[in-house]
């Protein structure tokens, strides 16, 4: 098979890991894959970069390399400011676009994936597609050149511009009057009514196949703008590598990363989770706190928080070692196998990989029930510990609370951290699960069959 995969880039969260290892997948069972990204930072095989702070004119690219310099240091309102002034002055016309609040598709380079050396493939397939970088005009004539698929990482596709929804259901109808124009990708003003009209427009002429990592994402897209759009439809759950996810040695793993080895360690992961308006790192810190005042004179309990800069502080009865984002796997293993429980709280949540890595690596979670976490996590009845649970017959791979219910989370906490045997069956359960379900090998083969398949039906 002959194939083309669109990114964001080579190397940064969840949807990008998927895209790469499905590229490696591809080219280790010789088929001919290419990667295209916006931004390129590994030296992959086969990666080509579509970046679109290169190759233009000379007055707009020295203005680019300012705005570079100012957004690098992004964490500063007025270095935000900054870079988007520098900007304005490299290309009015992108100025004004984002002053309308406009969604911003002008990305030269995307037209390149109608020509040499791609234009010999046979399927096209897409992921994020935001980020900067991807001219969704040219959407319509891909289709007409490739086999296009698209796997949907978020909402974005079929919203007026946000990522995530949250609570809001305008994109059912023509959104207008946002309630969150400020998340993310955010939009200066509300123009959200016109950025859904052009995206419909352009969905009109246009078949796709479509693929989401859950069930409850498939429900909404054929709620969506993108319904009378789908040619083939399927879910694919995103896979983990269970090479690098896998049950290891406690002590090793907290000697490695400076943790106390008779602590109980509860674990949370998410990039800049004190900003990141789609997780809930105050219901996590909260439902902590409560079970550190509850468990008094045991053992000591430690939140280690991944995702900000290095900390260390105690909050009232409990530890918080607050620890940098990382970027390796077998590190980020390396943390759920020194954990005792993984808690995940989101407002909003399509697939939660971090919750398949702990799973994988034997550790029980504790997460919201919002968005597809439900579909990951065999939830424990904790209102009524049955005698499967009492004899060890349990299938329960964890336990799901409500969304901002903190002191539901502190009660799933400790019955956890109070019964030894219940919480390595629930981690013994969550290995299994994973392993049976959502390897990248399961991934691998879905969306080769699922290739397959569209390719046949192109020959009939």
């Amino acid at each position: 098979m002959h194939i083309i995969q669109v990114s964001t880039a080579d190397r940064l969260g969840g949807a990008e890991r998927v895209a790469l290892s499905l590229h490696q997948r591809l080219r280790e069972n010789n088929h001919d894959s290419r990667l295209c990204v916006g931004w390129k930072h590994t030296q992959t095989t086969a990666v080509d970069e579509l970046c679109p702070d290169r190759d233009n004119s000379y007055w707009k690219q020295c203005f680019i390399n300012i705005a570079l310099n100012f957004e690098r240091n992004s964490g500063k309102k007025w270095c935000r400011h900054t870079g988007r002034l520098a900007r304005a002055l490299g290309d009015p016309a992108e100025f004004l676009r984002w002053w309308r609040g406009l969604e911003e598709f002008h990305y030269g380079k995307t037209r390149q994936l109608l020509a040499p050396p791609y234009d010999h493939y046979a399927l096209l397939h897409l992921h994020n597609l935001h980020g900067g970088y991807f001219d969704l005009r040219l959407l319509p004539e891909l289709c007409d050149k490739y086999n296009v698929i698209i796997t949907m990482h978020d909402e974005w596709l079929y919203t007026g511009h946000c990522a995530y929804s949250m609570d809001c259901q305008r994109w059912q109808a023509e959104c207008g009057q946002c309630p969150y124009p400020e998340t993310y990708p955010a939009v200066r003003m509300d123009n959200t009514e016109a950025n859904l009209d052009r995206k419909k427009k352009l969905y009109r002429e246009s078949r796709l196949n479509i693929v989401t990592p859950s069930r409850w994402l498939m429900d909404r897209v054929k709620q969506s703008i993108l319904a009378d759009s789908i040619a083939e439809s399927l879910v694919i759950p995103n896979g983990v590598d269970s090479g690098i996810f896998f049950p290891g040695d406690k002590i090793a793993a907290r000697k490695k990363l400076g943790l106390e080895q008779d602590a109980y360690v509860l674990l949370f992961m998410a990039n800049y989770f004190r900003s990141n308006r789609f997780k809930d790192y105050e219901t996590v810190l909260q439902a902590a706190i409560r079970a550190g005042e509850k468990t008094t004179g045991h053992r000591k309990i430690i939140l280690v928080a991944v995702g900000e800069d290095t900390a260390l502080e105690h909050v009232d009865q409990i530890e918080l070692d607050v620890r940098p984002y990382i970027a390796d796997q077998a590190m980020t293993a390396c943390y759920f196998q020194a954990a005792d429980i993984y808690l995940h709280a989101a407002h909003s949540e399509i697939w939660g990989l971090t919750i398949t890595e702990a799973m994988a690596t034997g550790v029980p979670v504790i997460a919201t029930r919002t968005g597809g976490i439900p579909e990951q996590v065999n939830s424990l009845d904790t209102s009524e510990l049955d005698e499967r649970a009492q004899q060890g017959t349990t299938t329960a791979t964890g336990i799901l609370v409500g969304q901002k219910e903190s002191a539901a989370m502190a009660d799933a906490i400790c019955l956890l951290l109070e019964n030894e045997q219940l919480r390595k069956q629930l981690g013994d359960n969550a290995t299994r699960h994973v392993n049976n379900h959502y390897t990248l090998e399961h991934m691998f083969s879905a969306y080769t069959d699922f290739y397959k398949n569209i390719l046949g039906q192109q020959l009939q």
